[in-house]
């Protein structure tokens, strides 16, 4: 039950003078991710330290969208509607102990986070025989209040963080491997839009799902032949799936980047499980 996806980032929220740019990339992704999957949605909207979409579909594809630290459904409600909104929320669910966690990003509103917990913990005893554990409950209900709202959630899921696709311009990435589709992921995440290129076909598809544009493979002969791509495209560097025991048998006039140099074979591992999943 939610009529909002609340969406939270982080590393964005430091970059001074240029957060804006990076909001707004942020916003378009997530709109192209919607899209891309058929979520019906009638607004993404942009406010400091939050993102919220307008649905009351699933968006469980959040998760592929790259700058996104976490998003949780969620009711928005004025704040008077709270604890009808809380009331709500514990008919449809089974526990024996709860806790209260609200966090109060609007100072405007005159009741602090604590006695936002107190009331709403109360309210919550008298409608139900259940106890309060803070430490580990069956149910947490959050509470997030900004623009002289409520935003009671549930659940929480993890995003991937990193900066949005497209804010640091593109790279090549050259694709030969599964080894190299993790390094293709690793780039995406640190904010670059890729340039697939292979000497022979290869399925960018799961690569397609974390990116903001559909991904078209290019097809080449030679390692030439791909400095020759990355200088049409303007693309300053090329990233490959290569460590250190191969890094030898690069020839690459381009600047080269190896991302998969620092991560150890298990790191490796899970990035592949969740491209394949």
């Amino acid at each position: 039950m939610h009529n909002i996806i609340l969406v939270r980032y982080g590393e964005i929220s430091l970059k001074g003078l240029n957060r804006n740019f990076f909001e707004e990339k942020l916003v378009q992704n997530i709109t192209f991710c919607l899209k891309q999957n058929n979520v019906s949605f009638t607004q993404v909207r942009r406010m400091r330290g939050r993102i919220i979409i307008y649905t009351k579909d699933e968006c469980k594809c959040l998760k592929q969208v790259f700058g996104i630290v976490s998003f949780s459904p969620a009711l928005m409600v004025n704040i008077d509607g709270l604890e009808k909104a809380v009331k709500d929320i514990i008919k449809t669910k089974k526990f024996e102990t709860f806790s209260i966690n609200t966090k109060r990003l609007d100072k405007s509103v005159e009741q602090n986070s604590m006695e936002f917990n107190i009331n709403l913990g109360d309210f919550v005893l008298k409608h139900k025989k259940v106890k309060v554990d803070l430490s580990n409950p069956d149910l947490e209900i959050a509470v997030e209040i900004f623009e002289n709202k409520a935003h009671v959630l549930t659940e929480r899921t993890k995003g991937f963080a990193g900066l949005p696709v497209g804010v640091e311009g593109k790279v090549v990435v050259f694709l030969e491997d599964d080894n190299s589709e993790v390094a293709a992921w690793l780039a995406m995440k640190r904010g670059c839009s890729i340039i697939p290129v292979a000497f022979k076909d290869f399925d960018v598809t799961n690569l397609t799902k974390f990116s903001n544009n559909e991904l078209k493979l290019i097809k080449v002969k030679s390692s030439k032949g791909i400095d020759e791509i990355a200088s049409k495209q303007k693309a300053p560097a090329v990233i490959t799936g290569h460590n250190l025991e191969t890094l030898g048998k690069l020839s690459f006039k381009s600047t080269t980047f190896c991302p998969l140099v620092g991560y150890s074979d298990g790191e490796i591992g899970k990035i592949k499980k969740e491209l394949s999943s």
